[in-house]
């Protein structure tokens, strides 16, 4: 087979090494040449070996479907006459773990095989990806598959995570059914979460709710004298029996769940009482009712967890070791400790708990979506984070992000692949974005991003300098697919516009009489939220806590302070238009913008 492809004058084949670095790997001479397909004709069938079930079936036929995107061939699925190998999918494999997956290629067998169906899932997305496949970011204007009718992989290859439960998710979700499908589909295709499923988020509200305050104040924090609906009152037998009872009920009803959170809810107002004061800090109480939960938990489930932060106001180490069956997510932000965060991990670990890292990508109210502001944004240094909660030994990898792939997309992506394999070279992976993503437009849209991943503060003469950038590219690539990506960051620059145009005028710039101020601040506030709102469903910025939470009045404080101004009209504004701007819409707003930013005589 190989031989006749050779011969074709028209077609080209394409021998696919699969390569991972070692930390995660085990990479072996690479495998004899599979044909998958040849003038866009398939050459082999998808085989599942041993036992079926719905989740491999429906990976065999997600298989297919991008296989068939990018050959043109329908492989078919089960044994079929008339081809000359199979992709055999296969799980069962014990010794790869929880999460490991091999690949390797023979000339009539390419056998992706796993323990489990999460390590089979990671395995088919592994191969697509070294195929060229890339699912840079959620919105599917990001997806890129290669078009090679004659398709030839060689490969073998061991791989498994190293951080056993992997996630990026955004702070107030994703706000429409576009942005959820889109999210769950990258996750998915990016390897994320994992076979350690955590939970440490704020819960006590779960287990005695704030509703319950009035008939029962006694379960809840004495604050200065007077208890308050805030914290718990933890040396309180009920408030423990109450969670513990809580927790094991969640066990029996979802026993799928691995770890379940006892963490205290968030903000101050910790009990004040002496019995609780007799118990120690706050660290020892909050850490000593985590214990005592998991202590009944493993008498009754012996392999499952409890999870809590450390964070705030219980970042400090507890006085008291910790039970089997207590996992601790330290947290980078909100540490209340003079210790060093290398000193933090060592001090918990000292004391029995197991850890993983709960890390700030990006808050809305830290960085506005402006580029290089959030940790995701400034990419080398988020790449040598990672690392070094690696090699800290922290074993899970929780990131709060933000749904704004604009300014921190490569930085989110970056860091899939990296919470996957920590030594992956981050510059490669950057190269690799910007050559797959934009074609012969690398080279400026790189420049583009390594500007924003230094970290510089954004400002009017960045705006300028990225839209000479994009000016370049889209000169440099006509191709429908890469013109569609750099129309997004088209759009996001807009954004960026009209955000510095509305901060201008809100500080005091432009108009020098009031009438005339209020006019060109309720101008350029309703510009800015119309195409806020646009922009939700391709993901660019975090519109939702833009328009619809309690940071709406402080990014649009001097608006709502003008007195003529009804703030009914700015809830107007939120539902005027919810299209996208097509790309001769993008066209016209890039070209006012090269116009608008041009230096001044």
């Amino acid at each position: 087979m190989l031989a006749t492809l050779a011969k074709m004058k028209t077609t080209r084949v394409v021998l696919i090494a699969l390569l991972l670095l070692p930390t995660c790997a085990r990479v072996r001479p690479a495998g004899k040449a599979f044909v998958l397909a040849a003038d866009g004709q398939a050459r082999c069938c998808i085989v599942i070996e041993g036992e079926r079930s719905a989740a491999r079936e429906a990976l065999a036929k997600e298989l297919q479907f991008w296989l068939r995107e990018i050959t043109g061939a329908t492989i078919p699925l089960g044994e079929t006459q008339g081809v000359n190998g199979a992709i055999v999918l296969a799980a069962g494999h014990t010794a790869l773990g929880p999460e490991g997956f091999a690949v390797r290629s023979g000339r009539r067998r390419l056998s992706l095989v796993a323990n489990t169906d999460l390590g089979l899932q990671h395995a088919v997305y592994a191969l697509l990806e070294h195929v060229g496949c890339r699912w840079f970011f959620p919105d599917p204007v990001w997806t890129v598959v290669p078009k090679e009718p004659n398709l030839a992989v060689s490969v073998d290859l061991r791989a498994s995570p190293a951080f056993g439960y992997r996630r990026i998710w955004y702070g107030w979700g994703p706000r429409t059914k576009k942005l959820a499908d889109d999210y769950h589909a990258w996750m998915k295709r990016n390897r994320q979460l994992g076979a350690f499923q955590t939970d440490c988020g704020h819960a006590w509200e779960r287990y005695v709710p704030a509703r319950e305050f009035e008939k029962h104040p006694e379960l809840f924090g004495l604050v200065k004298g007077e208890r308050k609906p805030l914290q718990l009152c933890t040396s309180n037998p009920d408030v423990e029996k109450r969670i513990i009872e809580g927790v094991l009920a969640r066990f029996r009803k979802e026993p799928g769940l691995n770890m379940v959170s006892v963490d205290p809810n968030d903000g101050a107002g910790y009990c004040e009482c002496e019995r609780c004061a007799a118990l120690g800090s706050v660290s020892d109480r909050v850490f000593l009712l985590a214990s005592n939960v998991a202590k009944a938990v493993r008498n009754q489930f012996p392999d499952k967890w409890v999870g809590l932060y450390a964070y705030a106001f219980h970042c400090e180490p507890p006085r008291t070791p910790f039970a089997p069956g207590v996992y601790v997510q330290v947290t980078t932000g909100f540490r209340y400790t003079k210790l060093s965060f290398d000193d933090q991990v060592t001090a918990f670990r000292k004391l029995g708990a197991r850890l993983g890292v709960y890390d700030y990508f990006s808050v809305y109210p830290w960085d506005w979506d402006m580029p290089g502001k959030a940790k995701a944004s400034r990419v080398y240094e988020l790449a040598q984070a990672i690392r070094h909660y690696r090699d800290l030994g922290l074993s899970t990898y929780d990131a709060e992000s933000g749904c704004n792939w604009g300014p921190n997309g490569l930085g989110y992506w970056l860091a899939a692949r990296l919470m996957w394999d920590p030594e992956a070279d981050p510059k490669a992976l950057v190269g690799d974005f910007c050559e797959r993503a934009f074609g012969r437009a690398a080279e400026p849209m790189r420049r583009l991003y390594e500007r924003w991943a230094s970290g510089e503060k954004f400002a009017p003469q960045g705006l300028r300098l990225a839209l000479l950038d994009l000016q370049q590219a889209y000169k440099q690539e006509t191709e429908p697919s890469v013109r569609a990506r750099l129309d997004r960051v088209a759009m996001y620059l807009h954004w960026l516009r009209l955000s510095l145009d509305y901060d201008r005028v809100a500080r005091g710039g432009g108009a020098p009489r009031a009438g005339e101020r209020s006019d060109a601040l309720q101008q350029a506030a309703r510009e800015l939220i119309v195409f806020s709102r646009r922009l939700m469903d391709t993901g660019l910025i975090h519109a939702y806590p833009m328009l619809s939470s309690e940071w709406f009045q402080r990014r649009f404080a001097a608006l709502l302070k003008l007195k003529d101004f009804d703030p009914k009209q700015a809830e107007a504004w939120k539902t005027e238009r919810t299209d996208i701007p097509s790309a001769e819409e993008t066209a016209r707003l890039f070209a006012a913008d090269l116009e608008a930013t041009q230096p001044a005589n």
